[in-house]
């Protein structure tokens, strides 16, 4: 299988259907299937989480604490599919969580989406959204 064969299967056949799920992430009350390989694959965080000595790399289920289930899902949804849905409602969480579990393209998506919304009326409500979620990042402040 190639390029969008293999996306394809992963979303039909694997994550939709929930086969041969390796770990559950608890986040909240919410418990959502997933392959370790997948997000490994995804996410520098949870590379590391799998991969190492932490004791959620033998752990069948993974509690997320302060993290909100929907974005959780999204995010998840996104390892398997790259796809996601930035709008208005969910940047500053997606963008906030994609900062904490290193999903860069769920982080660069975010900050388009906002430099796309920024005009003379709102740049500095904007610019500190990024400020505060990416200290480290200045990528508005080039708009």
């Amino acid at each position: 299988m190639l390029g969008g064969t293999c996306r394809t299967f992963l979303t039909s056949h694997i994550n939709l259907k929930k086969t041969l799920c390796d770990v559950i992430l608890m986040v909240q009350e919410r418990k959502i299937p997933a392959h370790r390989v997948v997000l490994a694959a995804a996410s520098h965080f949870f590379n590391l989480m799998f991969t190492t000595n932490m004791l959620e790399s033998k752990s069948f289920e993974v509690e997320l604490k302060d993290a909100e289930p929907d974005i959780i899902e999204q995010l998840v949804e996104f390892a398997y599919t790259a796809r996601i849905s930035v709008n208005s409602n969910n940047v500053q969480s997606l963008l906030d969580a994609a900062n904490q579990y290193q999903i860069e393209p769920v982080k660069k998506m975010c900050v388009d989406f906002l430099k796309e919304q920024v005009d003379a009326s709102n740049c500095l409500g904007e610019a500190e959204k990024v400020d505060q979620s990416l200290p480290e990042c200045g990528m508005l402040l080039t708009v």
